[in-house]
């Protein structure tokens, strides 16, 4: 079974408010539009409570900043659709890593 991930309003106010730059956005978009395969969520890690809450983690660079790197964290829970899953909670940080030959 495949998911699709279900990107509430709230959700996508708070990803606007991490201010990043077009390109990353859509990147961002991108990843969160494919689906999940039941391997993928199965891998995920789970937190304990009364439901399953699913940590769904990734990471890439920036598209245009060479240094630059977004980490992104979403907790995915199950909703209405059997074969959707809901973000529930996000959390972004991002590193910049500008070494000798950067």
């Amino acid at each position: 079974m495949n998911y699709t991930v279900v990107v509430p309003e709230p959700i996508r106010d708070e990803i606007a408010r991490w201010d990043l730059s077009l390109e990353a956005e859509d990147e961002l978009y991108a990843q969160l539009e494919a689906p999940i395969t039941q391997e993928a969520l199965d891998a995920m890690w789970r937190l304990p409570g009364p439901g399953f809450v699913f940590v769904y983690s990734f990471d890439g660079p920036d598209p245009l900043i060479l240094g630059l790197t977004h980490f992104y964290t979403f907790w995915l829970v199950y909703g209405a659709k059997d074969d959707h899953l809901y973000i529930h909670q996000c959390d972004y940080k991002r590193t910049e890593d500008w070494g000798p030959g950067e």
